[in-house]
């Protein structure tokens, strides 16, 4: 019995940390990529300026009834 719960512990570990290496070694991957700046709408657009940067901030009206 000792043995089945030593095989037990052992892959509830595996299985924790495989996501856990995978997550680490990919995490460049997972961070959020911006779209490229779009130009259709000017009036949706937004230009912050931080730090001598210019950091652009596009909104999308809600779709339905407003509150």
């Amino acid at each position: 019995m000792t043995r089945a719960i030593r095989a037990l512990l052992i892959g509830a570990m595996i299985l924790y940390l495989v996501p856990c290496a995978y997550l680490y070694c990919f995490q460049r991957s997972l961070i959020y990529f911006p779209t490229p700046a779009s130009a259709d709408d000017p009036a949706t657009t937004i230009t912050l300026p931080i730090a001598n940067e210019r950091v652009l901030v596009s909104t999308r009206p809600l779709d339905g009834p407003g509150p």
